[in-house]
């Protein structure tokens, strides 16, 4: 399994982007509150030594 993976972490949300580093291999994020619809969520990590970088999305609905 190695090392957990290090670095920083970058989601953006609608085009918003919020970073966070990389501890024990985990990255926690905050998010103001969101305005009701369809929210599109991209996530992209870089990499570090030894570690592969990796990006992705999502999407997800505020009701109200």
């Amino acid at each position: 399994r190695g090392e957990p993976a290090t670095g920083t972490v970058t989601v953006s949300v609608d085009g918003t982007p919020y970073v966070g580093t990389l501890a024990a291999g985990r990255v926690t994020f905050t998010l103001p509150a969101q305005s009701p619809g369809i929210h599109l969520v991209e996530v992209e990590y870089a990499g570090a030594a030894g570690v592969s970088g990796s990006t992705g999305t999502a999407r997800f609905v505020v009701s109200g």
